[in-house]
């Protein structure tokens, strides 16, 4: 098991390094002003020693202008991806010779790359004194040949270098050398970003602190355990804004939503030499939300975890039952290969994706076809979709005639051309051979809207593997290092006596608006009061206030002192350069903003030009259209790589759509012209809103001053239940909007609402949900149509149709009876009305407790306290204060923004009894006048709207 005392192999100091790292990293400090010679090859240690190789300051190395990322969500359905089982996966996998030949073409895409690279002259003249066949040679040119257009202008010559060495290092020093395949090194632990994050400099910082950590341990899986407890002492879960955060970024701020841990995770793995790669369900089918996780190959096969959700083992994880209740799982690779025996679903655009559904469930096979007049369509594909907050989302496409593998239950399989939407409702139980065929007879009417059911079993998990690899010993030091982490960074974002005596001698409502500020995850809350003294008065100050309040979630954490300053100086600098009759909130919005959409954070309007003004607003702003189209080009999106900024885009003088439309925002802004981005369209403001297309050159109405001119209009939304207004139905979990596209639809991040809301002309999809306890969904679709100027109603219905009897479905997993007796044997007592929550520490806990948030004024109506109890191992505590203490930062954090509060304590010995099933965890409990109408086990993050049922049956 293990070779000698692993516990002693971490110094004491790491807590103490990292939060050394932290406020380097903070700092800003540039590792970039590294000088290299002409032929710059030299060991991964002496490129260490001149990049800086301790690992605060390494960190500190990545500057806030590199960093970025792009939402989850948005990623099409299509590049997410996964492979997780608890069965084994074949030793064969990746067991080629140890120098396979180079891909037919490599070379050629490398000097592709060069070509355009920002960097490309020092890149090639360090790629040329690299050694045929050598471990450098085949890392650099791996990464090169599939490099995202984003890392064109933030992957430089130093970046590079400190991935390629030390990726070569990892592979030359792992105690595992013989046993892993050089192709899985090179598709697995070469590649320098996960996702779409920034690229930043994270490769030598982790490997030189988790060294220590791995040290003493004789297989892969338990080197692979250590690496994860190490990230769970950086960071946790907590919802963030969409666009992924560099791994540096989420160890300065300490918390990253699920992606952001399972970036972090695959970095660290990887800068420890262990192959990993990103799993994801796009989108899960029985409840709202997705989720990503890890994989790593250890000891000959792969395996799963949780990122920064360290367990006993690998292949144990919350999400083991969710997994196994999904319609389709997919690993991602970087780079385009062979990835047998595993099989592929698709190999393009510089990513290489794998259908794992298999090793989660016992699937089903689906072949799906076009037939009838669409036989011949064969530029068309049929998209499979799950009803997923409030809309219809797909997960997977295949060609007419291809089979592929979905999880059990049903899917709304779709096709078309814009115009016409072919749906047909399909799907099965394990094992079964599916036929789908659309035809004409398969068009659904956008009209009339009719119903259709996606039913999904409640099939038990696949047993969790249950077997102890980690020491006690282990398991209490990274609590005593969380703990410290944790106290580094409070002691960052604490204001010192003097600061709070200079924030309580501000007004009341500033006072009040800083404190707000105070919230978002600024590293050093120090920093704010070094910009207010800086801005003490005037509009320069009402700017700063501005700009704080309207900085997201990462900004703050992107953007140094020098970078804050650079975009409100310049702001100021411009707002009066065309004499515009600009509202302070136009000014607020279209110029001062750094946020566009989901670039990157950073000083970007420094490296933007301030072009001649050329007579009026309007003038200026065909100029300015001309110069930035005569400039740019256009590229499809990939998977990989951080959208770019607009002084990339500038820049390199190309991006993808969106790229290029967020550049000319940013330009706008840069010379004085409020803009912004909506609903992937560019809008400029002269004496309104006016249409943009920085793509065509085309201003719309730029002689038209009425309202709705620049191409909106306004929708009235309304959803009814028994034919009367429904009041009560939420957005992303009842209704959503999407845009129609060929046979599926594109559901943009809006936030439709109830009642009437200014939108974009063009045609579009409303959709209507309803999600019953287990999972199983009825949808319906409505098209609608906005001019501009006008106001279109579109209505649509939630009322659920035939085939589906509530029955026992708001009960079940648990005895009621055995739960309150539990329940009072913890000491909560026996009430008639109440909602009662257990849960255990974790991500489905923080997600749950979101969802409860969404029906809890209801339950406040009808006097229905909520009462939480979280789960422990070990004795269980009466004790208020030790309850209070016992509960984790990120739980303390949900359960306060809630108002929620812990009632009480339960073993988690007590509650595995009560069920056969180990995941029981969390439970909900809803009781009215002394009788049980909701008792649900298990995650779900749909867990208000099978309330809300609830809740209207009983009459409350």
């Amino acid at each position: 098991m293990r070779a000698g005392s692993t516990s002693s192999s971490t110094p004491k100091s790491a807590p103490n390094r990292i939060a050394s790292f932290v406020r380097a990293f903070v700092a800003g400090v540039s590792f970039f002003g590294t000088a290299f010679g002409v032929c710059p090859h030299a060991s991964a240690g002496e490129a260490a020693n001149a990049s800086g190789n301790a690992f605060r300051s390494v960190v500190a190395s990545a500057h806030p202008a590199t960093l970025g990322s792009r939402v989850v969500a948005s990623a099409h359905p299509a590049t997410l991806g996964s492979r997780v089982a608890a069965s084994a996966h074949p030793a064969t996998l990746g067991s080629r010779v140890a120098n396979s030949a180079r891909p037919a073409g490599l070379r050629s895409r490398v000097d592709a790359t060069l070509a355009r690279h920002a960097d490309g002259e020092r890149i090639s003249a360090w790629l040329a004194c690299l050694p045929e066949d050598s471990l450098e040679r085949d890392a650099a040119e791996w990464i090169l040949a599939w490099l995202p257009l984003s890392d064109l202008a933030a992957l430089d010559l130093p970046l590079l270098r400190e991935h390629v060495e030390v990726a070569a290092e990892s592979y030359r020093d792992a105690p595992w050398r013989d046993e892993l395949p050089r192709d899985l090194w090179l598709h697995f632990v070469v590649p320098h970003r996960v996702s779409q994050e920034p690229a930043q400099a994270w490769r030598r910082a982790f490997r030189e602190e988790l060294l220590p950590r791995i040290q003493g341990y004789d297989t892969m899986e338990e080197a692979a355990l250590a690496v994860n407890r190490w990230c769970r002492e950086q960071a946790t879960f907590k919802s963030t804004s969409g666009r992924d955060q560099g791994p540096l970024t989420t160890v300065a701020r300490g918390i990253g939503r699920c992606e952001e841990e399972m970036i972090l995770t695959i970095s660290a793995l990887r800068a420890a030499g262990i192959p990993a790669r990103s799993c994801a369900t796009p989108y899960w089918s029985f409840t709202d939300n997705n989720h990503a996780w890890v994989e790593a190959w250890a000891d000959g096969r792969w395996w799963y975890l949780g990122g920064c959700e360290p367990d006993r083992c690998l292949n144990r994880a919350w999400f083991t039952g969710a997994a196994s209740r999904t319609g389709f799982v997919r690993s991602v690779g970087y780079g385009e290969f062979d990835p047998s025996p595993e099989p592929l679903y698709r190999a393009e655009d510089g990513s290489t994706i794998i259908n794992s559904t298999r090793v989660y469930t016992d699937p089903i096979r689906v072949t799906a076809s076009l037939a009838g007049s669409w036989a011949d369509s064969t530029d068309l594909e049929i998209h499979v979709n799950v009803l997923n907050f409030g809309s219809l989302r797909s997960v997977a496409r295949v060609r007419s005639g291809d089979t592929i593998e979905l999880g059990p239950g049903e899917y709304a399989f779709t096709a078309g051309d814009g115009e016409t939407l072919l749906l047909q409702v399909a799907g099965g139980r394990s094992g079964d051979e599916v036929q789908v065929i659309l035809d004409d007879s398969d068009r659904y009417d956008l009209t009339a809207s009719p119903g259709f059911w996606l039913r999904y079993p409640e099939s038990d998990a696949r047993p969790v593997r249950d077997l102890d690899l980690v020491a006690e010993t282990e398991q209490k030091r990274m609590e005593r290092n969380i703990a410290t982490r944790e106290s580094d960074r409070s002691r960052l974002r604490t204001p010192t006596e003097a600061e709070r005596v200079q924030l309580d001698g501000l007004p009341e409502g500033e006072r009040k608006r800083l404190e707000t500020v105070f919230e978002k995850p600024f590293p050093r809350i120090s920093t704010l009061f070094a910009l207010l003294g800086e801005y003490p008065e005037g509009d320069a100050h009402v700017a700063l206030l501005d700009f704080l309040e309207m900085a997201d979630d990462k900004d703050l954490l992107e953007l140094d002192l020098t970078g804050i300053r650079s975009h409100i100086d310049h702001a100021l600098e411009v707002r009066k350069r065309f004499a515009l009759a600009m509202p302070d909130s136009i000014f607020s919005e279209g110029i001062l903003a750094c946020r566009i959409e989901r670039e990157p954070g950073g000083p970007w309007r420094e490296s933007l030009p301030l072009l001649p003004a050329e007579g009026d607003a309007w003038s200026a702003l065909r100029s300015m259209l001309a110069a930035w189209v005569a400039r740019t080009d256009t590229e499809d999106e990939t998977f990989f790589g951080a959208p770019l900024d607009p002084s990339q885009t500038w820049k390199l003088g190309v991006g993808t759509e969106r790229d290029v439309k967020v550049g000319f925002v940013g330009l706008l802004r840069r010379n004085g012209i409020p803009a912004r981005y909506r609903h992937g369209t560019v809008e400029a403001w002269i004496d309104g809103w006016y249409g943009v297309d920085p793509v065509s050159g085309t201003v719309a109405g730029d002689d038209a001053s009425a309202e709705g001119e620049g191409g909106s209009g306004y929708v009235e939304i309304a959803i009814t239940r028994d034919g009367e207004p429904y009041g009560q139905a939420e957005s992303y979990r009842d209704f959503n909007v999407s845009r129609p596209r060929d046979g599926w639809l594109e559901s943009p991040w809006w936030d439709p609402v109830l009642g009437r809301q200014e939108w974009d002309s063009g045609t579009f999809i409303l959709c209507s949900a309803n999600r019953v306890p287990g999972g199983s969904i009825f949808g319906r679709l409505r098209s609608f149509e906005i001019r501009p100027g006008e106001t279109t109603h579109v209505e649509i219905p939630i009322d659920i149709e035939a085939g589906w009897d509530p029955g026992d479905a708001f009960v079940s997993g648990v005895d009621p009876d055995q739960l309150r007796s539990a329940l009072g044997e913890a000491g909560l007592p026996a009430v008639d009305d109440a909602l009662t929550f257990v849960f255990e520490p974790g991500e489905p806990a923080v997600r749950m407790i979101e969802a409860l948030g969404r029906v809890k004024d209801r339950l406040a109506a009808s006097n229905v306290p909520v009462r939480c109890v979280l789960v422990v191992d070990g004795e269980v505590s009466h004790e208020p204060e030790r309850t209070a203490a016992s509960v984790p930062a990120e739980l303390r954090d949900a359960l306060r923004e809630q108002g929620f509060a812990i009632a009480a304590h339960l073993s988690r010995a007590t509650l595995v009894s009560l069920s056969p099933s180990s995941a029981v965890a969390p439970v909900v409990l809803l009781e009215l006048e002394g009788d049980v109408h909701y008792l649900r086990a298990g995650f779900d993050t749909s867990v208000d709207g099978g309330l809300q049922l609830a809740l209207d049956l009983a009459g409350q």
